[in-house]
């Protein structure tokens, strides 16, 4: 694991240690599926405190925020990295068809419901060629944590 990953995660998640010890997990994981340069959507981009510092990681690139809580894109606003942060459902994302190179997600698609409307609008505004990288933790998520900084063996 890397430890200057969870401090920044501890930092911004002072209270949360479990969400900043998973987000130290996760964001590695979305960073290897190779993000390209260009322009971004993040799905679910909630206050804009993880993709600052998956920004930090990769290197700058043009991102706009895509999330239904009214209080969380106000903060992400604040931000001032997004070129746009929209609230609403990534079902309903404002903007055109195919203009975006790449769209982003970490640990979102497992709650919303409709996800098949909402693969769709992802799918609108990407480019022909363009990726999704995300993360969905899975029911065995914690438990995988553990035994990967945990190791048994049994000869």
């Amino acid at each position: 694991m890397d430890l200057n990953l969870l401090r920044d995660f501890l930092r911004v998640y002072a209270f949360q240690p479990a969400t900043a010890f998973f987000r130290a997990i996760e964001v590695p994981a979305l960073i290897d599926l190779g993000i390209p340069v260009g322009v971004g959507i993040d799905i679910g981009c909630g206050d804009g405190r993880l993709t600052e510092i998956l920004i930090r990681r990769i290197g700058r690139r043009d991102f706009v925020g895509v999330d239904p809580d009214a209080q969380e894109t106000t903060e992400a606003r604040r931000r001032n990295f997004y070129t746009a942060v929209h609230t609403t459902g990534a079902e309903r994302i404002p903007e055109a068809d195919s203009r975006f190179d790449f769209a982003i997600s970490n640990s979102v698609l497992e709650h919303i419901p409709g996800l098949d409307l909402v693969l769709a609008g992802v799918s609108r505004v990407l480019k022909r060629g363009g990726i999704f990288c995300l993360t969905v933790p899975h029911a065995g998520f914690a438990q995988s944590t553990r035994r990967g900084l945990i190791s048994v063996w049994r000869m």
